[in-house]
């Protein structure tokens, strides 16, 4: 395998991997000083998958489709590049093995790593939805004010007038209870 590695044909697939290497080092250099590089990627990215600002229409939250498709945005975008590079750095080198046993020479890197690149494409979406089902989720119970709108309140403390708003119990359509200030309009 490592005549496989050293071939000129197979420069692509290996600088991916060393790639990956490369990230993998520098999330350790930052896990070592308190930074995290591949969380101030995440934070560049808009919140794709943000239900309530979309009104669920995915086509709406998520204006790139492919990207949707690859799982960007279920999973960190970090995830999603090096499980990218590692699927398209072992097929072209799985694929520049298979054609030395078969013919005994190297396919040429251009045609390599565009079937490396049609089959890394379904691994890195097939990773990525696995991965989403597994990895733990950012969850908030955190609701809008806007949602309490139109809700019945219980009036459990004092009394509410103009000015002088009284607690009140809410329970929203999740069945959360919330403790709230209220007033008559």
């Amino acid at each position: 395998m490592l005549d496989v590695l050293a071939a000129p044909q197979s420069l692509p697939f290996t600088v991916a991997l060393a790639v990956v290497a490369f990230i993998c080092l520098l999330e350790l250099v930052g896990l070592i000083f308190g930074i995290a590089p591949s969380a101030q990627l995440d934070t560049m990215m808009p919140d794709l998958h943000s239900d309530a600002a979309s009104g669920g229409d995915v086509s709406a939250r998520f204006p790139v489709p492919a990207l949707d498709w690859l799982a960007v945005g279920r999973v960190p975008v970090i995830v999603v590049i090096i499980s990218f590079l590692i699927a398209f750095g072992v097929t072209g080198l799985v694929i520049e093995r298979i054609a030395i046993g078969l013919t005994g020479h190297y396919v040429p890197a251009l045609i390599a790593s565009c079937g490396a690149l049609l089959l890394a494409l379904p691994l890195t979406r097939t990773i990525g939805l696995a991965l989403a089902r597994v990895l733990p989720k950012d969850e908030s119970d955190a609701v809008s004010v806007d949602g309490f709108i139109g809700k019945i309140a219980t009036v459990i403390q004092g009394t509410a007038r103009r000015g002088l708003p009284a607690e009140a119990k809410l329970t929203d359509s999740r069945g959360l209870t919330h403790y709230i200030r209220v007033e008559p309009d």
